[in-house]
């Protein structure tokens, strides 16, 4: 239904031990789609780091870690 596609971006909070990086969702409309790419709109800006692969699952507010 509308509301389930959304894109994981990548969250920075500032705690007293440092910067902690999570999964933040941000929700997406899609305007047309193939095989390999899609139109969407959506509230992201230049500035959001989208999370594209992950060895493993990830879903909103866990704990991420970029790989340089």
């Amino acid at each position: 239904g509308t509301g389930d596609t959304f894109c994981l971006i990548l969250s920075e909070e500032k705690h007293m031990l440092g910067t902690v990086q999570t999964a933040k969702r941000v929700p997406v409309t899609v305007l047309e789609k193939d095989a390999e790419s899609a139109a969407i709109t959506s509230t992201l800006s230049d500035m959001d780091k989208v999370i594209v692969s992950s060895e493993k699952y990830v879903t909103e507010g866990d704990r991420v870690r970029v790989k340089e």
